[in-house]
Formats: structure tokens, C-alpha cells, sequence
């Protein structure tokens, strides 16, 4: 699902779902699947593994802005990662490295008929037992995952109205800071360096905001400044539709956050010289309420009230008593 790059929605959602299979059906799952026999050499000696292993694949679907988020805070800040609870679901689970071979029948009765012994070429053979208990090195339960993206498009960029659109580039420009974000906490924390590519990827979006921002001075800017407020009003964001200079002094004040970030992790970013701890904390802050102010003012995609609800799922019922009828 979708959710800010702020908060820690995508950690606690992938902490819940890495949870509730690791309580209810990995084990489940591994206790279904079949052994089989893997040699190991060292040293010239070798030894029997007996194996189940089960593979987990996620697919996550979300925005494409959102994803591209995950992914990079998962390369550049992989302690950080909202990725880690599924990398930590990896490893081997209640393996047993000193079982006896006699007790196999015991722990599962099916044993002699599901084990696979792999011949050099890694291709099934009939099932065997090796009868040398000096050579058995145990049994291994292990959990592999894996994921991938689907990728949805984000619709407000996509419409006729200039003033979503407008509202959709700048929400999408303080998102794209979301990799940053994860890496300036790390550095404040002192867990993490300041990764140069970070300092890059904010002076880009400081340049694409001042030219966002400087579009709304122009003829056509007056246009898009009527249509937020159009806007605001019919979501019921009163608190911006008083006047429309309220919309500016907020943009202007995020691109003012923007602007002293970069100034103090300047000497990092450009790897000239060393910040102090007190001026990554600034730096910090300044990032914070740059990313809070864009967000309040600029995300279309506002939640709706509970009396609103209702009326969705009326509308829902009008649409599918026409496509009945």
C-alpha cells in the first residue's frame, strides 16, 4: 500500500507482515516440504546435510515514487531499510546440527521416502539413505526471501486540471528527498556517513522546487494560484483558501528549509570539509519542516472524513445499478 516517506508506515507494516508469517506458517510450511540431501566438503572431508528449504517472494504495489523510495533507502541505507524485517525473516530456522540419523523416522515418519539425494550433475536420483552416521552433518531448515515491484502510476500528474498537476510535482519533488531523510537521521544518530550522492540529489530537487515556485508569479501562475484555492475549497482545506498568498508563504518558507540544509551540509556534500554534530542537527530540522510544509500544502491525495464514506459507497451502488441495467 501506499505511504509517506516520512513516517514509519512501510517499517511497522513490513514488521507486521514479517511477524505474522513467522508465527503462523513458516514453520507450517517447512514441516510440508521435502528433505533433501546436500554434501559438504572441507578439508577433503565430507559430511551429509539434510535441507527444506522454503522461498518467499513479495510483490509490493504501490506508486512509482513510493517503490523507487523503498528500494533506494534499502541500497544506500540498508540498516534503515523499511525492507529489513523481510531480510531478517532469511536464515536457517531450528536446525538441528546433532540429530542421530536413527531418530529421523521418529521426528518424521515420511523421512526415507521423501529425502532426494543429488548426484554430482545436481539431478534427482532414487531416494537413499546414506548409511554412514559419521559422515551425517545434521538437518538444516532454512527461509529464503525475495521481492519485486509493481509499479502504479501516480494520477495527479496526469490530469487536465493545472493546478493538481502543479499541487502533484511539488508533493512528488519532497517525497524524492525521502532517501535523504533516512540518511541525514543516520548520520545525526551517528550510525551512518553522509552519502555524497544524498547531497547531489538535493541540490537537483532545490533547483526543480525554485522553478515550480517561480511559475506561480507568472500570467499562467495566477491561473494555477485561483485552481489550488478552487481546490482546497472542495476538499474542505479551509485553512488555505482565506487567501492564496497563505499557498506561497508556505512553498517559499519550504524552499527556504531546502536552501539552509544545503548550506550547512554543503562542506560534506562537496567533501571539503567535516560538520559538526550541532550543524547536522540544523540540517536536520530544516530538511523536516521543508518535507512537512510540502506535504501539507501539497498532496492532492488527502484523506477522506468519515461522513464522507458513506457517500462512496453510494456512488458505487449508483455505478453498478446502471452497469446492471
Amino acid at each position: 500500500s501506499n505511504g509517506g516517506g516520512c513516517n514509519n508506515n512501510e517499517r511497522e507494516a513490513m514488521e507486521s507482515i514479517a511477524s505474522e508469517l513467522w508465527r503462523n506458517y513458516i514453520k507450517h510450511w517447512l514441516k510440508e516440504r521435502p528433505l533433501t540431501e546436500r554434501m559438504n566438503q572441507h578439508y577433503g572431508v565430507g559430511w551429509t546435510i539434510l535441507e527444506r528449504k522454503v522461498d518467499i517472494h513479495f510483490t509490493l504495489v504501490s506508486t512509482e515514487y513510493h517503490l523507487c523510495n523503498l528500494n533506494d533507502v534499502h541500497h544506500r541505507s540498508p540498516g534503515k531499510s523499511f525492507l529489513q524485517p523481510l531480510v531478517s525473516l532469511r536464515g536457517l530456522v531450528g536446525s538441528d546440527r546433532w540429530a542421530n540419523k536413527d531418530e529421523l523416522e521418529v521426528m518424521d515418519p515420511s523421512y526415507s521416502s521423501s529425502v532426494h539425494v543429488r548426484n554430482s550433475n545436481n539431478e534427482n536420483s532414487v531416494p537413499s539413505v546414506s548409511s554412514d552416521r559419521g559422515s551425517f552433518g545434521g538437518i538444516e531448515n532454512s527461509v529464503d526471501t525475495s521481492w519485486s515491484f509493481q509499479y502504479g502510476t501516480y494520477p495527479f500528474l496526469h490530469g487536465n486540471d493545472d493546478a493538481v498537476v502543479f499541487l502533484g510535482q511539488c508533493f512528488l519533488l519532497g517525497e524524492e528527498l525521502t532517501p535523504l531523510l533516512v540518511n541525514m537521521r543516520g548520520v545525526v544518530e551517528q550510525t551512518e556517513f553522509f552519502q555524497r550522492d544524498n547531497y547531489l540529489l538535493l541540490s537537483s530537487i532545490r533547483r526543480s522546487f525554485v522553478s515550480l515556485v517561480e511559475a506561480i508569479y507568472t500570467d499562467k501562475g495566477q491561473e494555477i494560484r485561483a485552481g489550488v484555492i478552487q481546490y482546497f475549497e472542495q476538499s474542505g482545506r479551509s485553512q488555505f483558501t482565506k487567501e492564496d498568498v497563505k499557498i506561497i508563504v508556505v512553498l517559499e518558507s519550504a524552499l527556504l528549509n531546502l536552501g539552509r540544509c544545503i548550506d550547512l551540509v554543503k562542506p560534506a556534500g562537496l567533501l571539503v570539509s567535516s560538520v559538526p554534530a550541532a550543524t547536522w542537527s540544523k540540517a536536520l530540522f530544516n530538511l523536516e519542516e521543508s518535507m512537512s510544509r510540502i506535504k501539507t500544502v501539497c498532496d492532492p491525495d488527502q484523506p477522506l472524513e468519515a461522513s464522507q464514506w458513506g457517500k462512496l459507497f453510494d456512488d458505487e451502488k449508483v455505478t453498478l445499478d446502471e452497469h446492471s441495467t
